[in-house]
């Protein structure tokens, strides 16, 4: 009763990327790392192989101190690379003025 409201995995998720069963129990995975680190208000958004971890700007240095626990669940959880979002937590952050997603634009060096 005392838990933070989480909206649904799916919003997690950018518009237009199917989801599944699958991806859905990725992102859950990613998200119960935080959750056993201490962390209380967050979202892991899921960009393909990219986990892009929302959290309060208070909460970074927490984040930076358990950096390695962080790293080593989500990338357990299916992920390749894991990103602290410097804006911090924000709902609705995949949604642009339009509805679309905010696209992540990464080259081919960089995912290498």
């Amino acid at each position: 009763w005392d838990k933070p409201a989480m909206a649904c995995l799916s919003s997690r998720v950018p518009h237009g990327t199917p989801i599944t069963p699958e991806l859905l129990r990725q992102i859950e995975a990613a998200e119960d790392v935080l959750v056993a680190l201490g962390f209380a208000q967050f979202r892991v958004r899921h960009h393909n192989e990219v986990a892009r971890i929302e959290l309060p700007p208070e909460d970074f240095p927490k984040a930076i101190a358990a950096h390695m626990a962080i790293t080593n669940g989500v990338k357990a959880a299916g992920y390749r690379f894991v990103a602290l979002d410097l804006a911090g937590f924000r709902s609705g952050s995949l949604n642009g003025t339009n509805g679309t997603a905010i696209p992540l634009v990464m080259s081919e060096a960089e995912l290498a």
